[in-house]
């Protein structure tokens, strides 16, 4: 369907024999029209108080009429240097991902930009990270 869901659970022998869960990932994968975000949360159970979230990735992938593909995938951690972790996901970094389509293959632009100090993303937009020029198929 437009909506799919699934779950890798870890599980450890603890003190009493019995299987405690230590770590979780769920996925869940929505399509709306030529739209399709998916988002991945890490939980840890490691600590004190059951599972908790850790990390979480929301990649937002849109198809476009002429066949260019674009990927935006935020990364959100508990944990960003400089700032006390008060158990909230925080964005840490941002990359965007264009593939556009050429006679002979596509290509490929990656570009990012990271939290300041302050937790914010910085308003002068994505830098270039990296681009390839494929023949055929990207992989």
């Amino acid at each position: 369907g437009d909506r799919t869901t699934g779950s890798i659970v870890t599980e450890r022998r603890g003190p009493s024999g019995d299987f405690v869960t230590v770590q979780k990932q769920s996925i869940e994968r929505v399509k709306q029209g030529e739209r399709t975000t998916e988002t991945v949360v890490l939980y840890d159970g490691s600590g004190m108080g059951g599972l908790q979230p850790i990390q979480q990735t929301v990649a937002t992938t849109d198809k476009q009429a002429d066949g260019s593909v674009t990927t935006q995938v935020d990364l959100y951690t508990r944990n960003l240097p400089g700032l006390a972790a008060d158990g909230k996901l925080l964005l840490r970094e941002q990359q965007l991902i264009r593939k556009v389509p050429t006679a002979t293959g596509a290509v490929e632009t990656v570009s990012f930009r990271h939290a300041q100090a302050d937790g914010s993303m910085p308003k002068d937009g994505f830098k270039k990270a990296s681009e390839r020029v494929c023949v055929g198929e990207c992989k």
